[in-house]
């Protein structure tokens, strides 16, 4: 795959975790969510739907640093920046894994809070 699909890629995928807010906000979530529990599964915090878009936000933005990174990789190699991978396609396949982990995080987070939501008779 070169380098402009790879970024191209990258980038589609970086904004999945704000997408997934966006869905979550506007069409499953109530206005109050749980957000915290013990380890007995009770719920000890509740916050506002609203923020899925803090954890979309965040985890976009880390995306899109790895994206970033994508990008400029061969500069960072040449500066002895990237440790652990010793040419510029392996470090551009690991920072889209990267990416990808961090989507199927948000994934497993936000499907969590529904199901949650809907155990609770909320939704």
């Amino acid at each position: 795959m070169s380098k402009h699909a790879m970024t191209f890629l990258g980038i589609i995928l970086s904004l999945v975790p704000i997408a997934v807010a966006l869905v979550a906000y506007f069409h499953l979530f109530p206005e109050i969510i749980p957000n915290h529990f013990d380890f007995a599964g009770n719920v000890t915090a509740w916050s506002s739907s609203s923020s899925a878009f803090l954890l979309g936000g965040i985890l976009t933005g880390a995306n899109l640093l790895c994206v970033l990174c994508m990008a400029f990789v061969e500069p960072l190699l040449a500066a002895g920046l990237v440790h652990g991978v010793r040419n510029a396609s392996t470090a551009r396949w690991v920072l889209l894994g990267t990416v990808v982990v961090v989507d199927l995080v948000d994934l497993f987070i936000t499907g969590m809070q529904y199901r949650t939501c809907v155990q609770l008779g909320l939704i």
